[in-house]
């Protein structure tokens, strides 16, 4: 936690509240905003490492999951197509790497705590937050995915060979073949 970032009035970035973008955040989004961090955290005797965000500022309050609910339908079109690996942009290409990069990075935390599902069958899905600067004055800032879809009961393939297909409910109407 950075308690002097929580020092300012001002709201600058569309809903985000960034008096409270630090609080609860992984060492590895803290690195984002503070790059001496890393070098700390990787330390050996650094004392607690923060690998989680479900005590995150915005996950405990459901801002996470409305930011995430903003992408899901773009990630559904994907997953119907089933692809197995893409790219959204996000929504805050126009904010700084330091706030869009820990932005995003608790977006994916939520993303990937939701249940995915194409025709009912469950779905696997990764997601992980890429800012990149490109230049001094220009960064992306995207989403990449990965899913892994599962089989549902149908889509299961069987050997060839003969088989009886019986109704649990009267066991003598059956088809063979």
């Amino acid at each position: 936690m950075d308690l002097t970032w929580d020092d300012t009035s001002d709201n600058w970035y569309g809903d985000l509240d960034q008096r409270h973008l630090y609080f609860g955040l992984t060492d590895e989004l803290m690195a984002i905003a503070h790059s001496d961090h890393t070098a700390n955290y990787q330390k050996d005797d650094y004392a607690y490492h923060s690998t989680d965000l479900s005590n995150n500022y915005f996950v405990r309050n459901g801002k996470a999951d409305e930011w995430a609910e903003k992408y899901a339908d773009r990630i559904q079109q994907h997953l119907d197509a089933r692809e197995e690996s893409f790219s959204i942009d996000a929504d805050n290409q126009s904010f700084p790497p330091s706030i869009s990069g820990i932005q995003n990075g608790i977006v994916a935390y939520a993303m990937n705590q939701r249940e995915w599902k194409v025709q009912g069958a469950k779905v696997d899905l990764a997601v992980a937050s890429n800012v990149t600067k490109e230049s001094s004055s220009k960064w992306s800032a995207k989403y990449d995915l990965k899913a892994e879809y599962k089989a549902t009961a149908l889509e299961k393939v069987i050997d060839d060979g003969p088989y009886r297909v019986a109704s649990d409910l009267d066991g003598s109407m059956s088809v063979a073949a």
